[in-house]
């Protein structure tokens, strides 16, 4: 007994002594029979990539496909509270329009806030064109007071409010014949539009994976719900008339239904929404707060809206915030994906999103919320990586998708781990164990960027609307990649470990991590789950 009591004692001595951690490693996986890999050892990170390389494939691709004009600024945006300054920079500098498309804009300070200087604008002159999804936005649309808040932008005559593809009751959902095209059916009932779009005098615009809502636009340490998000703040003549083309297929031309109201003005509801505005303005830009004894009629709507936004204490930096800030100018595309419920199918993003891949030479890096790839998808990625290229996959695992269900995560959860069963081993994939990534990136050879609203799951790609701005920049690559390797830091790397005979030792997958047996039932949560994917 005592000569394995020393046995522990005679490791410990042993790796002491060595101080290089990667020789450390090297002797565990050789005393216990596992193959040593250096680049399984080190910490999540990415390896180094040649920016002076000369041009590369995919880089001559992008020329040769969409040209080479370099008309248009882009700032990277990943903090919170700097999306939420650009939006309210760029409501504030209207003068003559602002179109805007959101999946989610909830029923909290920030949407109210929005709807406040919104109604400003209006009454000001400007001309308003707001569209809002059924599905992300009910809350807002079907609640006593948000329906209400949309009604008197409305009033103002210079606001047009449409809600895309509302859904039809739960009778006449039932009613619905059971044929051989009842899924294709559901999906056009379910089909959302899932873009992310402001833009303000057809000058600047802001695209990316942000909603409006509290979750999307404070930082994590207001509030521990807050998402990790990316966007991308555009200024340019033809990117601004790219985007406009894809919001006026979704606003004008397809499934939504306009907002009427001619019902009397509602003051309390007005002043409540200008006393939003007001008091967002002032708490961003460190003023003092709304006093409410000043206004005794509207003390108690007051000292609502002062107790909402004091639990964003860091938003206070506004005043000093400026759009653009040396950004050169560089070649920008817009690509654009109807619905489902559009009678005119459009598809920019997936067949590109694809040549992407299909041209890279070096690395592959994608960040995205959801991870469900399609055999063309599992197809074109493997053969990049028998090319060499470098493939890294980051989403979020069962403990960062605070966003979803219980069994959409162990749908997609389980979709994942089918991945890392059957991809190569030398590819890089990631579970997210911080905060919800909601952010939908894909970086080519350093040298292409894609953001946008585009997740990589079937919703995207067969039934959403999506919209993506696509930048060839090494500089603007250089930068998210960064991001994403400080965003490994918080990750787990889900991995097949097989010795030199090709026997598994050891897999690292996707689970819940609260024991066997609800680790298991959380994986046969998933089979079920997926058997329902249509209505997921």
């Amino acid at each position: 007994m005592k000569r394995f009591l020393l046995v522990p004692l005679f490791l410990t001595t042993i790796f002491s002594s060595i101080s290089d951690d990667q020789s450390r490693v090297s002797i565990f996986h050789q005393l216990y029979g596992v193959p040593y890999s250096p680049e399984l050892a080190q910490p999540n990170s990415l390896k180094a990539l040649d920016f002076h390389a000369p041009e590369r494939a995919v880089e001559r691709w992008y020329t040769h496909k969409f040209g080479d004009s370099s008309n248009t600024r882009a700032r990277l945006i990943t903090d919170n509270m700097e999306a939420w300054y650009a939006r309210w920079h760029l409501l504030q500098s209207a003068r003559k329009t602002i179109d805007i498309q959101y999946f989610i804009v909830k029923d909290d300070i920030f949407g109210h806030a929005m709807m406040g200087i919104l109604l400003k604008k209006a009454r000001a002159g400007v001309q308003i064109r707001l569209m809002v999804d059924d599905f992300g936005t009910g809350s807002l649309v079907k609640s006593e007071y948000g329906g209400e808040f949309l009604k008197e932008l409305v009033k103002t005559g210079n606001v047009h409010v449409k809600v895309f593809n509302p859904r039809m009751s739960l009778g006449a959902f039932l009613k619905m014949p059971i044929t051989l095209n009842f899924f294709k059916d559901i999906s056009v009932v379910l089909a959302s539009n899932h873009d992310k779009i402001m833009i303000v005098d057809s000058k600047r615009t802001i695209v990316g994976g942000r909603n409006i809502s509290k979750d999307y636009l404070a930082d994590e340490k207001d509030n521990e719900k807050a998402y990790r998000d990316t966007d991308v703040l555009l200024e340019g003549e033809d990117v601004i008339s790219q985007i406009q083309v894809a919001f006026e297929e979704e606003y004008v031309r397809l499934k939504n239904q306009e907002i009427l109201s001619e019902e009397a003005i509602d003051q309390e509801k007005v002043r409540y929404l200008f006393l939003a505005a007001k008091v967002m303005k002032r708490w961003m830009s460190s003023e003092s707060m709304l006093n409410p004894e000043a206004v005794p009629a509207l003390a108690h709507i007051i000292e609502e809206l002062n107790e909402k936004i004091s639990k964003f204490s860091l938003l206070k930096n506004y005043s000093t915030w400026v759009p653009f800030q040396g950004q050169r100018e560089l070649p920008v595309t817009i690509l654009d994906k109807n619905s489902r419920a559009s009678a005119e199918v459009k598809d920019e993003i997936g067949p590109t999103l694809l040549e992407l891949v299909e041209n890279a030479e070096e690395e592959i890096i994608i960040q995205n919320a959801y991870v469900v790839l399609s055999d063309i998808g599992k197809e074109a990625l493997t053969r990049a990586v028998e090319r060499g290229v470098r493939l890294v996959l980051l989403t979020n695992s069962p403990q960062s998708s605070t966003l979803d269900t219980l069994v959409v995560q162990a749908v997609f959860a389980r979709d994942l781990r089918d991945i890392v069963e059957v991809m190569p081993p030398e590819v890089q994939i990631y579970g997210r164990t911080g905060s919800h990534l909601h952010a939908k990136v894909f970086i080519i050879d350093g040298s292409i960027t894609v953001i946008g609203t585009y997740n990589l799951d079937q919703q995207s790609e067969r039934v959403n609307s999506e919209i993506v701005a696509m930048i060839k920049s090494r500089d603007f690559a250089q930068r998210n990649r960064l991001l994403v390797e400080k965003d490994l830091a918080q990750t787990t790397r889900y991995q097949v470990i097989r010795d030199e005979n090709g026997k598994i030792i050891k897999r690292v997958l996707p689970s819940l991590n609260k024991g066997w047996i609800k680790d298991k039932l959380f994986f046969l949560l998933g089979k079920v789950g997926a058997l329902f994917r249509p209505l997921i």
